[in-house]
């Protein structure tokens, strides 16, 4: 297996100053968006989070056919279960069903599609008009991607949050995302498949120490941003019309680009 570190700063210094953040995120969030560009001798791209837990292999995940889909992806799991999401989602984001609404850490990317649809361009000019500060670039891949997206069963990003949704041994992929870190605070679900890989990696000592050494203060901070998340998408929720006017944009971009 062969490891590249890419610096890209260059390749997109033309809209780097227009990428939208917030508290929760930095701009590095929407590197994944420019893949299809950067690597124009790949056909489908398998992007995956950081924050991850692989349990089989990934080439499983990989060999999922896309057809004419612009990307392969997971229902989000979080916006299955919290009804402030799911308003968000379809008032906002105008996905067709909130059980449509897809996390983007786990992206099958169709890039000889999204190439061909132009969808680097779609996405400045939406940034350009649109400022998504939810989910920001998953916001953004969600309202471009809608309709056009294959599925994927919830085995591969599942989430540490209910443990209903897919029976622990079936899990295939732990993705801990929001505010459920292991290496921070103990008494995270699926935390033992963290330690168990991460204890093997040349890391496992240095990540001990770092949970170890975790001050409780960041894991309040953490807490407090996913309460605050929660409140906004049902402030945005509720303009209706700001969401109507968000929706006559995309329609407006789709028809011109």
């Amino acid at each position: 297996m062969d490891v590249e570190f890419v610096d890209i700063t260059d390749d997109i210094k033309d809209v780097f100053g227009k990428l939208h953040t917030r508290d929760y995120y930095t701009k590095t969030t929407y590197y994944r968006l420019f893949i299809p560009r950067l690597y124009p001798e790949y056909d489908k791209v398998l992007y995956l989070d950081s924050d991850i837990v692989l349990k089989t292999d990934v080439a499983e995940l990989y060999d999922v056919g896309l057809g004419e889909n612009y990307v392969g992806a997971i229902p989000d799991e979080s916006v299955q279960l919290i009804k402030e999401f799911q308003d968000y989602t379809e008032n906002r984001i105008k996905v067709r069903s909130y059980k449509e609404y897809f996390n983007a850490g786990v992206l099958l990317m169709n890039c000889e599609v999204l190439r061909k649809i132009n969808f680097e361009k779609l996405f400045i000019t939406l940034l350009g008009k649109v400022t998504f500060n939810v989910a920001q670039d998953q916001d953004y891949l969600n309202a471009i991607c809608k309709g056009k997206v294959r599925f994927i069963g919830a085995e591969w990003d599942k989430m540490p949050i209910s443990p209903d949704i897919v029976k622990e041994e079936d899990v295939k992929l732990i993705h801990f995302n929001l505010s459920f870190k292991p290496w921070r605070t103990s008494g995270i679900m699926y935390e033992d498949a963290f330690w168990h890989y991460s204890d093997k990696s040349v890391f496992g000592e240095k990540i001990r120490e770092i949970r170890k050494n975790a001050d409780p203060e960041l894991q309040k901070i953490a807490d407090a941003q996913t309460a605050k998340l929660i409140e906004t998408c049902a402030e945005q929720a509720a303009d209706k019309k700001t969401n109507d006017e968000i929706e006559k944009i995309i329609r407006n971009i789709f028809s011109e680009v």
